[in-house]
């Protein structure tokens, strides 16, 4: 029995270590939409957003609840160590009789008087209500400004989430693709090194032309493990603003061709720009509302404040004497009346800062007109150029192939092999700086219609 229990431990210890190693050796598959979802699900900067978000919310409900009644309670108990000498003698003036009496009896009457004076239990309860503030009703139109302003920045923050995600996801993609590229390269040039060097030991060929095809090998060997390091670097960008664990294996399922060739990829040019739905120009308009607000509050100094107010005070030592009446009712109206002026130079400050918003609104709402002509340019030229690196690429691929070919057959030099080899690279290159730029000024163009 004692060997079954072991043998069947033994199992589940190695199931459980298989399974935790399947489990970290996993692979998620995102597309770049997948990518962009899983961002805004977990991006730590989001996060905050939401949370401020809902702190802005409490916010409103604080400034709401000012004017709403507000109650509160408040008990003291004292106790007197020494009775004053006039205390004594207004009790003594009291007691109906007292000075007939032996003096031994006026004194234990007396203390005895005394001693129920000494300690006081007061519950004093007391209930308020706004009646009238400027303050107060401006204040409350702030917090709902305030709370759609936290609403804007989680806009704004999902619209940077998703034009960073998106830059990244084509950054690492072309890295894998460029990476296979050089690597497919690297393994052709390797093996004309070899048939080179065999055709040398025979006689046919002299050594700078080995030497030549040999400087290649060199040359897309460092090449080729700079773009396997940049694959990686991109990878873990990536993970970093999706709220990945860094840790965590990550494989990209879009391709440049089902992105770029997607012709909901140029469906951006045909959408209108219309400035008052972009965040930044309603981050704006939200920020003149509040210094227009901002000049009310200050303005609000001006009226006066009504508050009605309720008390009432229970005293449990009935044999204590107090002048506060049990229960009391009335107003308090606070009326400014002179300040030197002090009112009239804040409002002339928030009048001037009013106006700096206005100013910052038109200045805004220019420069993301302006920001939109030269993205949609931006766009149009990188597009244009794209589809002219995607055919010179081709070209330059074909006539790189054409020249080793001819090189095998002895009709082609090592330069020649050397400069077709050259040209398919800086082509390719000016390919993929082509496409950065492409998926840039898209990315760019969607977050300003936004």
């Amino acid at each position: 029995m004692n060997r079954y229990i072991l043998l069947l431990t033994t199992c589940l210890v190695l199931w459980g270590t298989v399974t935790l190693k399947a489990q970290g050796d996993s692979i998620k598959s995102l597309s770049l939409n997948e990518a962009i979802t899983f961002a805004l699900t977990n991006s730590p900067v989001l996060k905050n957003s939401e949370l401020d978000f809902e702190k802005a919310k409490m916010k409103v409900w604080e400034t709401t609840a000012i004017g709403l009644p507000q109650v509160n309670a408040k008990y003291a108990y004292s106790y007197m160590l020494s009775v004053p000498e006039i205390i004594k003698g207004f009790i003594g003036g009291q007691i109906p009789g007292l000075d007939t009496l032996p003096q031994s009896v006026q004194s234990s009457i007396l203390d005895k008087a005394v001693e129920d004076l000494r300690w006081s239990s007061t519950l004093d309860i007391s209930a308020s209500q706004l009646l009238f503030s400027g303050a107060y009703l401006v204040g409350l139109q702030t917090s709902r400004v305030y709370k759609g302003l936290s609403e804007l920045a989680i806009t704004k923050s999902k619209n940077d989430i998703t034009e960073s995600v998106t830059n990244s996801y084509y950054l690492s993609i072309i890295a894998a693709e460029n990476s296979i590229i050089i690597d497919s390269i690297l393994y052709a040039t390797k093996n004309l090194l070899k048939e080179s060097e065999a055709v040398l030991s025979q006689g046919f060929i002299d050594a700078t032309t080995v030497d030549q095809i040999s400087l290649q090998v060199s040359i897309l060997e460092a090449t080729s493990q700079l773009l396997n390091r940049q694959k990686e670097i991109t990878k873990s960008l990536l993970k970093f603003q999706i709220g990945m664990n860094l840790h965590d294996k990550i494989q990209l399922t879009d391709t440049l061709g089902t992105i770029v060739n997607d012709p909901a990829f140029e469906a951006i040019l045909l959408q209108n720009f219309n400035v008052e739905n972009n965040v930044e120009y309603r981050l704006m308009s939200t920020q003149e509302k509040l210094m227009k607000l901002n000049l009310n509050y200050n303005r609000s100094a001006y009226l006066p404040d009504m508050v009605a107010f309720y008390n009432h005070q229970e005293n449990f030592n009935d044999k204590a004497f107090t002048f506060t009446p049990k229960d009391m009712i009335g107003v308090n109206i606070s009326i400014p009346i002179f300040s030197s002026g002090m009112r009239y130079a804040k409002v002339k400050q928030a009048s001037l800062e009013y106006e700096k918003a206005q100013i910052n609104k038109k200045q805004v709402t220019d420069g993301l007109i302006l920001s939109y002509d030269e993205a949609r340019s931006n766009f149009l030229t990188a597009l244009s150029q794209y589809h002219s690196n995607k055919f010179n690429i081709e070209i330059s691929k074909r006539i790189y192939e054409t020249t080793r070919i001819k090189f095998l057959e002895g009709m082609a030099s090592s330069m020649e092999l050397s400069q077709a080899q050259s040209q398919y690279l800086n082509v390719q290159s000016a390919y993929y700086n082509g496409i950065i730029s492409l998926v840039s000024a898209k990315s760019k163009l969607e977050k300003l219609t936004k």
